[in-house]
């Protein structure tokens, strides 16, 4: 036995298709693990591998060691390590080209590993960092001398397009790039509808993106599978049924469809533009509800100066809220209010028949309107005339006497 097969390689395993874990880093050496896996034998208990056990009679007998009865199996311990939701850990796959691993001699030091339960290696982008590599194991082509690749991540158009792995360098920056968010803390949200692909009879879906639900384009297609139910992996334009890749295509008052693998289909959407119908929305309510500054009186007091309020739809809907909200603020002597009058006598019947800046006599019970003039303690405008004392002296005979 050589020294290289005591030899310690630190590799990192990731469960298959996590792209959102880093992995996990192992240290791999023959004095810490006894075999790769567990054989199984006909009467159904464990068995260790002829191999080994020749191995391990000759280092036995060589060497004068006794073999380390804390070592366990690879593939047992991973599990502990990995902890996969569906199970044990049944396979190791290579990540630079998904050819399985079979024994510990196809470790390589430095390598990246996907455990799995037993299904087949996905070909997602998993959390790599740029200084990593994928090893791959060691081929021996036609006889020719074994030779070690070492291929970075990301790196090759043969591994890009099997795996869907990005660059690093300027492919890579692009990548980040359009990757990086369109919403801040503080950004104004995207009101889209959404709608399911070739369903005619679909309303669609009024969605708001903003910085807490639409970070990446993952987390998109992610929100939408919960809402809508279905596994979401596409989003087209429904107006031009383009397809979008990022969150850059998005726009506010957007209509996207929604669809698991199959291409678009282009049927009769009904659209929606969300923008205008909040602009004329806005536009309806700026015009509609509108305040108006009023003046009410108690009924037959001439010398109050009355109280100001403020009128809108929203506040005061109807004249009950109104009367509600006087009773609430002021107390008249005759009791609650119950009518409310114009300076001339007309009952007001509701809001809409308030005026900006007019005057109203607020009446009690079953009391009548009492006509009479209101706020006679206002002080009287005083109109200057072009000369000084508000023009006065023009009239004096004296002032008369000298300006001719």
């Amino acid at each position: 036995m050589s020294l290289e097969e005591f030899k310690s390689k630190k590799i990192r395993v990731f469960r298959n298709g996590d792209i959102f874990t880093p992995g996990k880093k192992l240290v791999v050496s023959t004095r810490v693990y006894r075999n790769f896996e567990q054989v199984m034998n006909a009467q159904g208990t464990t068995e260790r591998p002829m191999a080994m056990l020749e191995l391990t009679h000759l280092a036995h007998h060589s060497l004068k060691r006794k073999s380390n009865p804390a070592r366990s199996q690879f593939l047992h311990t991973l599990s502990d390590e990995i902890s996969l939701v569906n199970g044990a850990v049944r396979r190791v796959y290579n990540l630079s080209n998904g050819t399985p691993v079979h024994s510990l001699d196809d470790l390589q030091d430095g390598g990246l590993y996907v455990a799995t339960g037993g299904e087949w290696f996905r070909r997602v982008p998993y959390m790599v960092a740029p200084t990593e590599t994928a090893v791959a194991p060691p081929i021996t082509p036609g006889g020719r001398e074994r030779r070690r690749t070492s291929v970075r991540w990301g790196g090759g158009a043969n591994v890009r397009a099997r795996f869907g792995i990005s660059r690093i360098g300027d492919e890579g920056k692009k990548e980040k790039e359009r990757e990086r968010g369109i919403f801040g803390p503080t950004s104004k949200a995207y009101r889209v509808v959404v709608f399911q692909n070739g369903e005619a009879a679909d309303p669609g879906m009024k969605v708001i993106l903003n910085y807490r639900n639409c970070r990446t384009y993952e987390q998109l297609l992610r929100n939408l599978t919960d809402l809508l139910r279905i596994n979401v992996r596409k989003l087209y334009d429904a107006e031009t049924g383009h397809r979008i890749t990022n969150l850059r295509q998005l726009r506010d008052g957007q209509n996207l469809v929604a669809a698991s693998t199959e291409p678009f289909k282009k049927i009769a959407y009904p659209i929606q533009d969300l923008v205008a119908a909040e602009k004329e929305k806005a536009t309806k309510v700026v015009e509609e509800d509108v305040p108006r500054v009023i003046t009410v009186f108690p009924n037959g007091d001439q010398y109050h100066i009355g109280w100001t309020i403020t009128i809108t739809r929203r506040k005061f809907p109807t004249l009950q809220r109104l009367f509600d909200h006087l009773n609430a603020t002021v107390s008249l002597v005759s009791g609650r209010i119950h009518k409310l009058y114009t300076l001339e006598g007309h009952c007001i019947a509701s809001t809409d028949e308030l005026t900006q800046g007019k005057s109203y006599v607020a009446v009690s019970g079953n009391d009548h309107f009492i006509r009479t003039s209101y706020n006679l303690n206002a002080p009287l405008p005083v109109h200057a005339g072009p000369h000084g004392l508000g023009g006065q002296t023009r009239v004096t005979e004296h002032m008369a006497g000298i300006r001719k």
